[in-house]
């Protein structure tokens, strides 16, 4: 099966599309590497929004 994500904003639309047993593995490694609940230990999600936001 295929997996469809349909993205859009006020800037544009994007329809994102992924071979679903390829995208099941991706998100097991992902799951292994970072598991849920210890994002904030990988990744400072505030700092890094307050970056890309100063930029535009």
């Amino acid at each position: 099966g295929v997996v469809c994500i349909a993205l859009s904003s006020p800037e544009g639309e994007a329809l994102l599309e992924a071979p679903a047993r390829a995208l099941e593995s991706f998100l097991k490694r992902t799951d292994a590497a970072v598991p849920p609940g210890t994002e904030h230990r990988h990744f400072d999600l505030d700092t890094e929004l307050s970056h890309i936001l100063a930029e535009s």
